[in-house]
């Protein structure tokens, strides 16, 4: 009767590169749900053998499931605004799209410790489905792509109970994480002792290790 789920990643891409949970998963046995809506990142995911439920389903833009175009482009894939026709590229596929909460019912959780959400600019959108009243969600890394939509995610998260414990930026300027936790989970350190860091010599981009009670 599992009401517990330690993590969420969308997107997981191919479920090791630039993963933000697989670390936890390795050394801690933490169990929870890769989201890839990609349907050739998932087959690679698939072949990673990770000790974690998957879907091949992209995150809802709404509070009801919905069919969209998807273009696929490894790890910066996303969703796209037009409609299927003769001249579709091959790179450009339907998906079906269901909201996190959907997703949650379907394994009866309501808590989750960690969601990891980097979906190319849709961040605001989703985060806009999820009742937070419902899904117990103590901490979460969000992508935000510019300076405008991060002032946007910020107000949005305060309002909706939540602080930022910290933000940082890839050493190439690729992404931009915002890290927040509810207001009532008090991180264990303090946010200037963590060490965010850039692995350039490998696939893998960062990694970074956060505690909270």
């Amino acid at each position: 009767n599992l009401k517990h789920i330690l993590f969420v990643e969308c997107r997981a891409w191919d479920g090791e590169r630039r993963s933000n949970n697989l670390k936890f998963e390795k050394d801690y046995g933490w169990r929870g749900l890769l989201i890839e809506p990609d349907p050739e990142n998932y087959e690679t995911l698939l072949e990673k053998n990770r000790k974690a439920w998957s879907v091949n389903r992209c995150l809802s833009l709404k509070t009801y499931p919905t069919n969209v175009m998807f273009d696929m482009n490894g790890s910066v894939g996303r969703i796209v605004n037009v409609t299927r026709s003769d001249d579709t590229p091959t790179w450009q596929r339907d998906v079906e799209c269901l909201p996190l909460y959907s997703l949650m019912l379907a394994l009866n959780v309501s808590t989750i410790d960690y969601f990891s959400l980097d979906v190319e600019g849709d961040e605001l959108p989703i985060l806009k489905t999820i009742p937070w009243d419902k899904l117990n969600i103590k901490t979460l890394s969000v992508e935000s792509l510019s300076k405008t939509n991060t002032k946007q995610i910020l107000k949005y998260m305060n309002d909706s109970g939540y602080k930022l414990y910290i933000e940082f930026s890839h050493y190439m300027g690729h992404d931009h994480d915002l890290i927040f936790h509810r207001n009532d989970v008090i991180p264990k350190i303090p946010a200037s002792s963590i060490k965010w860091y850039s692995m350039r010599k490998t696939s893998k981009c960062r990694k970074f290790d956060f505690e909270f009670l």
